[in-house]
């Protein structure tokens, strides 16, 4: 899933469980179990422009996702460190793709650490053509998180 969708996920958990203890492992959780669903991927094919592409759309949901906690900053709902914190561990899992990205290889997949493998394997159904169910699940979460902070 997009940061975004990670983002606001984390911050919804947060105004259900008020408790850190509670909330910030169930967000962080999250970021797995939302993997595991059919999902967008950015376009990631071979060759300089398809790069551009795929950095674009980083780039892109990385500026809405900021945007969301900047909004969420600026609104300072009940809870507010809660909602940030949680907000970020639910997107913080996809950062260990940042290592890859930078070397542009790295280890064979059987060699990298098993949560690198784990990550990997949950996310079986991810295309570009999948956007329409990435944008349904930012809908629902964005409403009930905008009901939770009204």
């Amino acid at each position: 899933m997009t940061a975004t969708n990670h983002v606001v996920m984390g911050a919804l958990i947060a105004t259900f469980a008020h408790n850190p203890v509670l909330a910030l492992p169930l967000a962080l959780a999250s970021h797995f179990a939302m993997d595991t669903l059919p999902h967008f991927d950015y376009p990631n094919k071979k060759g300089d422009h398809a790069n551009l592409q795929f950095f674009i759309w980083l780039a892109a949901d990385c500026a809405v996702a900021a945007s969301i906690l900047t909004a969420l900053l600026v609104l300072q709902p009940a809870y507010i460190g809660l909602i940030l914190a949680c907000a970020v561990a639910a997107a913080s899992p996809d950062l260990m793709w940042l290592y890859y990205l930078v070397l542009k290889r790295g280890p064979a997949q059987s060699q990298r650490p098993a949560l690198v493998r784990f990550h990997a394997a949950i996310q079986k159904h991810t295309a570009v053509h999948l956007w329409p169910a990435e944008l349904a699940w930012l809908l629902v979460t964005g409403s009930l998180l905008a009901s939770r902070l009204s």
